[in-house]
């Protein structure tokens, strides 16, 4: 097995089956990282603009997302959302 990282894909090649392309957004790694940077978010509108971003990457991109990767960034976000405004502060936009 032969196994090569570019910008934003990696290509594996086995003996057996050939090369294939694998994109990034099917790693548990991009997921968790992503999930992390909604959760880092201190205002709605961080969280929102960064939802925007990643609604125009599923859109673009659908057919390389998991059903499930994409439920479950969108369960990370509603959390996170909830939780930003039930803090006064942040609600107003001053956090």
């Amino acid at each position: 097995m032969r196994v090569e990282c570019w910008k934003y894909v990696v290509f594996v090649y086995r003996r057996d089956q050939g090369g294939q392309f694998i994109s990034y957004r099917k790693l548990e790694q991009w997921l968790n990282a992503t999930a992390c940077q909604i959760q880092k978010c201190a205002t709605w509108q961080q969280l929102r603009q960064l939802w925007l971003a990643i609604e125009a990457d599923y859109k673009k991109y659908e057919k390389q997302y998991q059903e499930q990767s994409y439920q479950f960034l969108s369960n990370i976000w509603i959390k996170h959302w909830r939780l930003l405004w039930s803090e006064p502060e942040s609600a107003a936009g001053f956090g």
